[in-house]
C-alpha cells in the first residue's frame, strides 16, 4: 500500500521571472497504519527531463522534500516529477516495496523584457500627399538566461491600436528592423504611431512571452493652402471722398480635396495697416465660397491706407498643423 503525495512551489506563483529561484517541495503522507503495521520509510527523489538527476533519498513522512532551482534560465521551464515509493525498514524479505508513484508539477518561466524599441526621427511635419516611412529597430542583447531558441515579434500600431504591419524573426541578438510606409498621406493619417515588440519561445509551452516593450512617435500633417482671397470694393473707386461709406469685401473658396478628410474650419480676417483686427469670421469649411466684409463708415482721411485680408484653414483635431495664411491687400485712397 502507498500513501498520498502533495506538491507545492515556493514562492507560489503562476510563473517565474528568469534569474529568480524556485523551491520545489513534495510531501509524502504516512500510510494507513492499520494496513502498514511495520516500520517503513519513504524513498523520494526529484527528477525531470531538464536538469535534475537524483538518487532516491530516505525521507520522513509528512515533511517536505525540497529541491531548489537557483538563477533559473528559460531551459529550466517544464515538468518536474517527485517520485517515491515506500520501503520496509524490517529484515522481513517477504515485505515487498510499494509501487513507484509520481507527482507532477510545472514550472513556467517568463522571458525578461529589455530596452524599448528605437524609432527613426521624423520630420517636424508633413504635407498631404507625402509618403512617410516609419522605421523601428530592436536589438535584444545576449543573455545567458535566454538559453533556448526565441523569436523577436515586432509590430507597428496606429492610435486605435490596430496592427499596421508585423514582423517575426529569429532572435539572434542582432538588430531587427521593421518599416511601414504611409503613402499619399491625408489629414486623417496624423496622430500617434507605436512600435512594440516582445520575445517569445519558438517551441516551448512552459515559457511565456516577455511583456510588450513600446515606443511611440507622432506624425504631424499640415493643411495645404495656396488659395489667395479675392478683394472687392463697394462701391468700386480709385479714390473716395471723405465722409463716404466704403465696404471692403473678401471672398475665398477652399476646394474639395480627398486629402482633406477631417473636419476643418475656415478663418477670414480683415486687418488695418497697423495690423489691428477689424473683422474676423471662423466657419466650417464646407468647400463653398465664403465672404467677409468690413465697412468704413463716414470715412476720414486717417482711414486711408493699406487693408489686408487674411485666410487660413485649421482644425481642433490634434496633430494636424494649421495651414499657412494667404493674404491679399488693397490700398484705400481718400481725398
Amino acid at each position: 500500500p502507498t500513501s498520498s503525495i502533495s506538491l507545492v512551489h515556493s514562492p507560489k506563483e503562476s510563473y517565474y521571472k528568469a534569474n529568480n529561484s524556485v523551491i520545489l517541495s513534495c510531501k509524502v503522507t504516512e500510510p494507513d497504519l492499520t494496513l502498514v503495521d511495520v516500520e517503513t520509510t519513504a524513498m523520494v527523489m526529484w527528477d525531470s527531463s531538464k536538469n535534475i538527476f537524483q538518487q532516491y533519498f530516505i525521507h520522513s513522512y509528512n515533511e517536505y522534500f525540497n529541491h531548489t532551482l537557483t538563477n533559473i534560465k528559460l531551459s529550466d521551464a517544464g515538468e518536474y516529477n517527485c517520485t517515491y515509493y515506500l520501503n520496509s525498514t524490517t529484515d522481513n524479505p517477504y515485505i515487498i516495496p510499494s509501487d513507484v508513484r509520481t507527482g507532477v508539477t510545472n514550472v513556467t518561466i517568463k522571458i525578461p523584457s529589455f530596452v524599448s524599441p528605437s524609432i527613426t526621427q521624423l520630420n517636424s511635419f508633413y504635407i498631404v500627399g507625402d509618403n512617410i516611412s516609419l522605421i523601428c529597430s530592436v536589438t535584444y542583447s545576449h543573455s545567458p538566461l535566454i538559453d533556448i531558441a526565441t523569436n523577436v515579434n515586432i509590430q507597428w500600431l496606429n492610435s486605435s491600436n490596430h496592427t499596421l504591419h508585423s514582423y517575426t524573426g529569429i532572435n539572434n541578438n542582432t538588430e531587427h528592423t521593421i518599416s511601414y510606409t504611409i503613402n499619399d498621406v491625408s489629414l486623417s493619417d496624423a496622430g500617434q504611431y507605436a512600435c512594440q515588440y516582445n520575445i517569445s519561445s519558438t517551441n516551448h509551452s512552459f515559457v511565456l512571452p516577455s511583456d510588450d516593450m513600446r515606443n511611440s512617435t507622432i506624425v504631424f500633417i499640415k493643411i495645404p493652402n495656396d488659395k489667395v482671397p479675392v478683394i472687392n470694393l463697394i462701391p468700386h473707386q480709385s479714390v473716395y471722398d471723405a465722409g463716404s461709406d466704403i465696404t471692403l469685401s473678401c471672398s475665398v473658396t477652399y476646394p474639395y480635396s480627398s486629402y482633406i478628410d477631417a473636419d476643418t474650419n475656415l478663418t477670414l480676417q480683415w486687418f488695418s495697416s497697423s495690423n489691428h483686427t477689424l473683422n474676423s469670421s471662423t466657419i466650417i469649411n464646407d468647400n463653398n465660397g465664403h465672404t467677409l466684409t468690413y465697412t468704413i463708415s463716414n470715412a476720414r482721411l486717417s482711414d486711408a491706407g493699406l487693408y489686408t485680408c487674411s485666410f487660413f484653414i485649421n482644425t481642433s483635431i490634434p496633430h494636424i498643423v494649421t495651414s499657412d495664411a494667404t493674404i491679399h491687400f488693397i490700398i484705400i485712397n481718400i481725398k
